[in-house]
C-alpha cells in the first residue's frame, strides 16, 4: 500500500512540472500507444538484410565526399592524390 501511495505520489509531481493541455486520460492514452522506434527500424532492417539490392534502408548510405562539413578534408592535395589512386573520384 505504500508503494502505491509512493507512486501515485510520483506522478503527481511529475503531472504538476508538465504544461500542457492534455489532461491525465489522454496522457495514459499516448503513452498507451507509443512505440519505440528503435524497434520499428530493427525490424525493418531484418525484414530488408536477406534482400538484394537493399532497397528497404532505413538508414540511407553515407558518402563522406559529398559532405558539406568534411569538403575541406577532401579538396587537400594528399587526399586528392589518394582518391586518384584509388580509383575514387572526389566530387
Amino acid at each position: 500500500m505504500v508503494c502505491c501511495k509512493k507512486q501515485n505520489k510520483l506522478n503527481d509531481n511529475y503531472l504538476d512540472k508538465i504544461h500542457s493541455h492534455i489532461d491525465l486520460k489522454q496522457l495514459e492514452l499516448l503513452e498507451r500507444q507509443f512505440i519505440l522506434d528503435c524497434i520499428a527500424v530493427r525490424k525493418i532492417c531484418d525484414d530488408y538484410s536477406k534482400a538484394n539490392p537493399k532497397h528497404g534502408s532505413i538508414i540511407p548510405p553515407y558518402n563522406g565526399q559529398l559532405d558539406p562539413y568534411a569538403k575541406s578534408y577532401f579538396e587537400s592535395l594528399n587526399i586528392q592524390k589518394l582518391l586518384e589512386k584509388n580509383g575514387q573520384v572526389s566530387f
